[in-house]
């Protein structure tokens, strides 16, 4: 049983090579490159591209296998350390976003599991967070979990409509969570200021 277990699951360094020698891999980053260039012009060739490389590929691993490699994972977390301390001098934020993703997304992992008896994402997700959380930072980590909620909610509906029923079936939770990073690095503060105007129109109201 263990034997056919491994035959049946790729390894992690098998899957990378197989999204880099996808061409879905490359449209997906040239689509996230162009929207890089057309918002963020003097950031793109810095540091987004390389944001929108990884996440390329781990939208397309995600959406093969359902894994979310602790390779990429690694990388993402390191690199957005990094890039907060050499390019924006901002260790900090960055720490703090990761160990906000991480605690915000365990506790999620964990409530889920208590409450149903399985968790309601993989352990690969928090980890994909928590790296997400070192590029975005503190600020972003609740614009991700806003995000990602509302487009796989989004998703829910629309798959039960074309199915006509609704079917509690597991499904990739990384490339919401890879999108919402997106959006989130990408319009911050555009996207607090939404939320700060729909909070003033509710309180006002």
């Amino acid at each position: 049983m263990a034997i056919d277990k491994m035959n049946q699951e790729p390894s992690e360094l098998s899957t990378i090579i197989e999204a880099l020698r996808t061409p879905f891999t490359y449209l997906t980053f040239f689509v996230l490159a162009v929207w890089a260039w057309a918002s963020e012009p003097a950031s793109a060739l810095n540091w987004l591209l390389p944001f929108a490389f990884l996440l390329s590929l781990m939208i397309l691993i995600d959406l093969r296998h359902m894994i979310l490699p602790d390779i990429l994972n690694a990388v993402l977390l390191v690199s957005g350390l990094l890039l907060h301390f050499l390019w924006f001098d901002s260790l900090l934020l960055s720490a703090l976003g990761a160990g906000l993703g991480f605690i915000l997304f365990f506790f999620i992992f964990y409530i889920t599991y208590v409450i149903k008896g399985e968790p309601a994402m993989g352990f690969g997700d928090v980890k994909f967070i928590t790296a997400l959380g070192a590029w975005v930072g503190v600020v972003g980590v609740p614009l991700i979990l806003i995000y990602a909620t509302i487009l796989a909610l989004s998703f829910i509906v629309l798959r039960a409509i074309k199915e006509k029923s609704f079917q509690n079936k597991p499904f990739a939770y990384g490339p919401f969570l890879a999108i919402a990073g997106w959006l989130s690095i990408l319009y911050t503060f555009e996207s607090w200021k939404i939320i700060e105007t729909l909070r003033a129109s509710v309180i006002g109201a």
